[in-house]
């Protein structure tokens, strides 16, 4: 994934064929006709003869010269990455010891490569041209000063644009910005659109297949009701020309619509609406604002909006910056955004702190079907919230036998099963849905010993809509709170649940009145607020395989990928020995170290840690600093 990344964040086509490995040479070979660009990875014990001689005997490829089939012996594009070594026979390469802690340097030759005019004062630091013989570069063991931070290899980037997005947990869009325009891909949908500023020409031959929208959106069109929340959050709610509110629960986008200032969104034609109304009103807005399954998504200025789709809780939250770059509104969007993901780790910090062992299940019953979801950002939401998400290897269910052995032993359930009219409900409903006989305390289910049995639908408008489809998504961090609520009412005793309601206790349904003091104003975040104890601190914006949460006077950090815990905690305190019976415990900072692998070299020396290094074998580093 990062290799596929760096290509196409540096402008290339990623070569992703059917299959990755191959029984022979000339099998190899014979997918590569299109390729323009080939990065050998071969290894080699002895780097003088990592030649372009050898690549093609290795890979069998004659004539090995521009009379070649193949487009990158035309064009002499056949790369290494091990100009940067410490010798040339049984070598530590830099490329293993620096490329990770750089990936801007990387980028940045990888840019140089493809568009060496684009960059034209930088000097490769990884990357050699074996097709034009381009030399290795053997790294001295000498440095000005052991004792100096180690500093950046990257060259400075001009910023046109000052506030800018990125994408920190969304798998599904990227965005990268250039003078006077950005180009935004949805990844789920496979398009990309460019945004150029308004007054300016639009690129549109650099970019054949792509929409292209002038910015910022003056008026817009919605299909979608998921996207009005984040609309409000970013204070554009004034765009908005035409949207069929039937469902919308915003109070002030519903007082929007009884003055006059929106008006109704033709239904989608595919479901009975006036195809000449909805395109007139498409072609009257500079964009439309839905997801995939609309019939119009195919429109020029369609944008498609996929934040259901994107895995994570944090994932789906960050297409508010999505939407904002559409806006110019990339500032406001960063500032929700930082705000949500802050209160979302500092409560679940809290959470997991008070962490038992309830497990939770979130079930549906379609038709004959009993259904237990494992929806990632589900597993997230109950995790985080220190709970066990009941995540069964099967999750669809027609025998009801199977299904009830399945939840037996879960301690809170959360009922998404649709209703006609979720507010005339009881438990006995949920339980007659179900099968559960008996429905009371009697019950051999410990959600109904306990009256623990919830569903999500607490808010709604008097016509039918249901808030938690519109709101949840970029409010993670509250609905993070009325889970802990759920699983820990003491844990934030002053906190009014916005979603979840007791079914088991009868607690009401909220009607969301049609009401607004002001009709303009952006919409506030309805989070509490959370107290951070570690004032800087760190999350997990990109990496999927660790994470960390801060407590008093202690972190949590988790390594996912080899399922490990580590509690580091400050020198004189007491470190929680029974809070985390199975964690490896470190009393911080660190003072001196080992390291077994190179891989950790050059980061240690970014923080400046090469004195705290006791023992290392140097062999294959790098470093000029370390080795001396």
């Amino acid at each position: 994934a990062y290799k596929r990344q760096f290509t196409e964040d540096a402008g290339g086509i990623f070569f992703t064929p059917s299959q990755s490995s191959y029984s022979s040479a000339s099998a190899l070979a014979a997918v590569l006709g299109d390729v323009d660009v080939v990065i050998d990875q071969s290894y080699y014990y002895d780097l003088n003869t990592a030649n372009l001689a050898s690549f093609c005997s290795a890979f069998g490829l004659s004539p090995c010269n521009t009379s070649s089939p193949f487009k990158f012996l035309q064009t002499m594009n056949v790369w290494r990455f091990d100009k940067l070594t410490n010798g040339l026979v049984n070598a530590g390469l830099d490329w293993f010891e620096s490329s990770i802690p750089e990936p801007d340097v990387v980028l940045e030759d990888l840019s140089s490569i493809l568009y060496p005019n684009l960059q034209p004062l930088h000097q490769r630091t990884w990357f050699r041209n074996i097709a034009v013989g381009e030399s290795i570069n053997i790294e001295p063991a000498s440095c000005v000063n052991t004792s100096a931070v180690r500093s950046t290899r990257a060259d400075s980037c001009p910023t046109y644009y000052i506030q800018r997005s990125t994408v920190d947990f969304s798998q599904d869009w990227n965005i990268t910005y250039y003078a006077n325009h950005k180009v935004v891909w949805n990844r789920r949908a496979n398009v990309q659109y460019v945004l150029f500023e308004r007054g300016t020409t639009p690129p549109t031959t650099l970019y054949p297949g792509a929409r292209f929208l002038p910015i910022p959106l003056q008026t817009i069109a919605v299909s979608d009701t998921t996207v009005t929340t984040i609309l409000e959050l970013l204070g554009v709610q004034d765009r908005i020309t035409y949207m069929d509110l039937t469902y919308v629960t915003s109070g002030c986008l519903r007082v929007r619509g009884m003055q006059g200032i929106i008006t109704s969104f033709e239904g989608d034609p595919a479901y009975g609406g006036n195809t000449t109304t909805r395109n007139a009103q498409i072609s009257g807005v500079d964009a439309v604002i839905g997801n995939s399954f609309d019939s119009n998504s195919s429109a020029s200025n369609f944008i498609i909006y996929s934040s259901t789709s994107d895995p994570g809780t944090l994932n789906r939250a960050e297409w508010i910056e999505y939407i904002g770059v559409f806006f110019n509104k990339e500032l406001e969007a960063s500032q929700a955004i930082n705000g949500t993901i802050e209160r979302y780790n500092c409560h679940s910090g809290a959470a997991r702190l008070s962490a038992g062992s309830q497990t939770v299940a979130w079930v549906s019953k379609s038709g004959s079907s009993f259904i237990v979801s494992t929806s990632e950002y589900k597993r997230q939401f109950t995790e985080d919230a220190g709970a066990v998400f009941l995540n069964p290897s099967t999750s669809f269910f027609t025998d009801a036998n199977e299904f009830y052995n399945t939840i037996i032993e879960v301690d809170v359930l959360i009922d998404e099963a649709y209703f006609a009219d979720p507010a005339s409900i009881q438990l006995k409903d949920v339980c007659d849905r179900y099968g559960f006989n008996p429905c009371d305390k009697k019950s051999p289910f410990p959600f109904l010993q306990t009256s623990q049995v919830w569903r999500h639908d607490k808010q709604r408008s008097g016509s039918g809509g249901d808030d938690w489809f519109e709101s949840s998504i970029p409010e993670p961090d509250v609905v993070l709170e009325d889970i802990m609520d759920i699983l820990y009412p003491n844990l934030q005793p002053f906190h009014n649940r916005t979603w979840f309601r007791n079914i088991a206790l009868d607690e009401p349904v909220t009607v969301i009145p049609a009401i607004c003091s002001n009709i303009s104003n952006t919409r506030a975040a309805r989070a509490d607020g959370c107290p951070l104890y570690y004032t800087s601190q760190s999350s997990a914006d990109f990496s999927v395989d660790w994470n960390v949460t801060y407590a008093a006077n202690h972190k949590v950090v988790w390594n996912v990928r080899v399922g490990q815990q580590y509690v580091l905690y400050e020198r004189g305190t007491v470190p929680p020995l029974s809070t985390y019976p199975t964690a490896r415990f470190f009393e911080i900072p660190l003072q001196s170290i080992a390291v077994t692998e190179t891989v950790t070299a050059t980061f240690l020396e970014i923080l400046g840690l090469r004195e705290n290094i006791d023992y290392m074998s140097l062999t294959y580093v790098t470093s000029g600093c370390l080795r001396v």
